[in-house]
């Protein structure tokens, strides 16, 4: 009960052999595995991991809430002192961040990902709002990548998730095994 079979083709089209995949691996929709020249590689879909902060919990629920609708996991933090270690540990595909937050500011969260290799290439959508700008040159320093006007409307905010990530994954990617 807690495993997924998935079938194997071989390198005889006749001889299938058998994976077992935990089911607690809640974003595998599906699963094969393919012998290419010794090499085992598993091909299954996934999401797009976006790692949304922001300290004003309405604004992660709705934004949230509109992204998973559209398959995406989402990962919430109310600050960028919470959001740094969950960055690096689940590295996501993408980032959006508030600017104005307290403990550690967006942009000051983009400047810790940027000095970190793991983190440093990750793009950084940033929310402003009362007309706060960021300098353009303090922004080459960082991975923000974008940056939309609060209030914003969630297809604003999709249209540049998608110019920077493409649209919601369907489909498979190989991972070697």
């Amino acid at each position: 009960m807690g495993d997924m079979l998935a079938s194997t083709p071989s390198n005889s089209a006749a001889k299938m052999q058998s994976l077992r995949v935990p089911r607690s691996v809640a974003w595998l929709k599906s699963a094969s595995v393919y012998d290419d020249l010794s090499r085992t590689v598993l091909l299954m879909s996934y999401p797009r991991k976006i790692l949304l902060v922001d300290d004003e919990q309405y604004v992660t629920s709705l934004v949230a809430a509109k992204l998973r609708a559209l398959g995406d996991e989402v990962t919430t933090a109310g600050d960028g002192e919470e959001a740094l270690p969950l960055a690096t540990s689940l590295l996501p595909d993408l980032i959006v961040s508030d600017l104005q937050m307290p403990i550690m500011t967006g942009f000051e969260l983009a400047c810790q990902l940027k000095k970190q290799p793991a983190t440093a290439e990750i793009p950084v959508i940033l929310l402003t709002g009362r007309g706060h700008l960021v300098d353009a040159g303090e922004m080459s320093q960082t991975n923000i990548r974008q940056l939309l006007g609060k209030p914003f409307s969630a297809k604003e905010l999709v249209a540049k998730i998608e110019e920077l990530i493409g649209p919601p994954r369907q489909g498979e990617r190989p991972v070697a095994v």
